[in-house]
């Protein structure tokens, strides 16, 4: 099967058969130290793998491109994710978009992926949808992946079902341990951690924000009766210092639940994930989730809300809930009895 850099090739050679160049924002290596989906999903391109096509990546989109492509340059410029929560930011877009439509003037040709159906952030939210959709005019071609977002973002976005094709997210490189074995490593290097012996281990991985819906988890596991763990790792995203506080202090009104609220080492992520019994995922609002992706990298079950590219998701380690009450219902069902 082709590799996501494979596929991604296909799809810009049938753009521009001449390709000699393909620019991607944001920085992959800025992006990476948070994040490793541009990395992954680039990685041919960036170890020469892709005959013939040079690969050039930055935040700041520099005019040069626009110079570049007009003195004859073979281009194409691949652009990741798109909101603004703040002046700088709004700034940075209105910058992007003129500089964006010179180069689609000069020949060049833009992909955009959509990773989101707003920013999670939400600030200016009808602002945010206007511009989206005025951004939405400018590429050739929109990278999804999943077919699901298309029937979700096409009529929001107003764009038409031939510009999508689908690139799946890239699987995460897993490194495996037994349950045992990740449970040791695990409790010694954070004794606070208190794990069960007999008890299921519930997971809840990565950055705390809003939009995950991990307060409103804690305090539906805090009403179910029995015995088990919930284990909430990850550092607190910016602009969500109030909601941290927050999650912490209902945290502390039951036993049951460990809050480990700071960067996780990339070494340790592998202790965690193998040690867990099921990952837990409550986002109130998701398109794509790279942590779904990282939990079944590692053969994990997950439970997911039924939304977004989650909707095809399928298999006995798939448990989905379509609200609140249907969550309940699975945390329950999976608790031993007290």
């Amino acid at each position: 099967m082709a590799t996501a850099a494979e596929q991604l090739s296909e799809e810009y050679r049938r753009l521009n058969p001449a390709l000699e160049k393909v620019y991607v924002i944001p920085d992959i290596a800025r992006v990476s130290a948070q994040n490793s989906y541009l990395f992954l999903l680039y990685r041919e391109f960036l170890e020469g793998s892709i005959p013939g096509v040079l690969l050039e990546s930055f935040s700041f989109l520099h005019p040069r491109i626009v110079w570049r492509r007009l003195r004859g340059e073979q281009s194409l410029l691949h652009h990741h994710w798109f909101e603004f929560h703040n002046l700088r930011t709004f700034l940075n877009v209105l910058w992007k978009l003129f500089w964006l439509s010179l180069y689609r003037l000069a020949g060049g040709k833009i992909v955009w992926t959509i990773h989101n159906r707003q920013p999670h952030q939400g600030n200016h939210p009808a602002l945010n949808r206007r511009l989206r959709r005025l951004w939405a005019r400018l590429p050739h071609k929109v990278h999804l992946h999943c077919p699901s977002a298309g029937r979700i973002v096409g009529p929001e976005l107003g764009i038409a079902a031939e510009k999508f094709f689908v690139v799946a997210h890239p699987p995460y490189p897993a490194r495996l341990l037994s349950r045992e074995e990740a449970r040791r490593q695990l409790q010694s290097a954070y004794p606070e951690i208190g794990l069960p012996e007999s008890a299921p281990l519930l997971m809840m991985f990565g950055y705390i924000a809003r939009y995950k819906g991990i307060l409103a988890t804690v305090e539906l596991f805090r009403q179910l009766e029995g015995r088990g763990c919930l284990l909430i790792a990850g550092p607190v995203k910016w602009g969500n210092t109030e909601y941290g506080a927050a999650l912490r202090q209902s945290a502390t009104e039951d036993p049951r639940i460990v809050l480990i609220d700071r960067y996780i080492p990339e070494n340790q992520v592998p202790l965690f994930l193998n040690s867990a019994d099921y990952l837990v995922f409550n986002y109130e609002d998701i398109l794509n989730s790279g942590g779904v992706v990282l939990a079944q990298s590692y053969r994990k079950p997950v439970i997911v809300p039924d939304m977004g590219c989650l909707q095809e998701l399928s298999g006995e380690d798939v448990h989905k809930f379509s609200d609140q009450a249907g969550l309940r219902r699975i945390l329950q069902g999976l608790l031993s009895p007290a």
